[in-house]
């Protein structure tokens, strides 16, 4: 078996995170795909969906809303145990995995949804790779919704870049520094989910100006589905 990565990094960058800024309300993005995709309520009592890099798990509480049997897994113990909290005071229950999603889930696990908003944390190479575990993870006619940092962000130069395009980002990046990024536009991400063997539903472009206007934040986000 070959090595993992070491991940230690963005595990440590990202629990940080979670424990930082402990949100409740969800991702507005992911709360109109699953009004569109997954609206009755009663009939997803009988599904499993899967945030990947669950953070703070404030995802896992629409999951729970929306009627799911939530799993959350993230890279980062201390994230997980945030997530945890915040379930507890909703008076919800999760599944919870502690590393990294393609070690953490059981092999023979499958999940009719999954919810990933980061994958982008990653190399071209692990980005492809992770999305092809993920396509083992979908149940036939499962799905995922997910997104990927656009290079008109605002900060998509702001580090040393690696050979394949990955940006390890430096202080002028602000809260990013530190962090592994990888910025694509929307047709390579495109690409790569139609490599991987999904099927792409819906593709949308969202961009959010911030601190005055000075930051421009920029995402592909992604309806995606396995063939049943």
């Amino acid at each position: 078996m070959s090595a993992q990565p070491d991940r230690s990094g963005i595990a440590r960058f990202w629990g940080a995170e979670a424990s930082r800024a402990v949100l409740s309300y969800p991702d507005e993005n992911i709360v109109r795909f699953l009004a569109v995709r997954f609206p009755d309520r009663a009939a997803n009592a009988d599904l499993r969906a899967a945030e990947l890099g669950c953070g703070n798990g404030r995802n896992l509480l629409l999951l729970s809303d929306y009627g799911f049997e939530p799993h959350g897994v993230d890279l980062s113990a201390e994230a997980v145990e945030t997530a945890r909290g915040v379930m507890e005071a909703a008076g919800r229950g999760a599944v919870f995995n502690t590393g990294a999603f393609q070690e953490a889930l059981p092999e023979d696990m499958r999940f009719d949804l999954i919810v990933w908003d980061s994958p982008y944390l990653d190399t071209r190479a692990g980005m492809a790779a992770s999305f092809a575990r993920v396509f083992g993870l979908l149940a036939p006619g499962g799905q995922i919704w997910t997104r990927f940092r656009h290079p008109d962000s605002w900060f998509a130069e702001l580090g040393e870049t690696a050979a394949d395009g990955s940006i390890t980002l430096d202080e002028r990046a602000k809260g990013y520094a530190g962090a592994l990024y990888i910025f694509i536009d929307g047709d390579e991400a495109e690409r790569l989910l139609e490599d991987t063997g999904l099927t792409v539903v819906n593709r949308e472009r969202v961009e959010l100006w911030k601190n005055r206007e000075a930051e421009r934040h920029v995402w592909n986000t992604f309806w995606a589905m396995r063939p049943a």
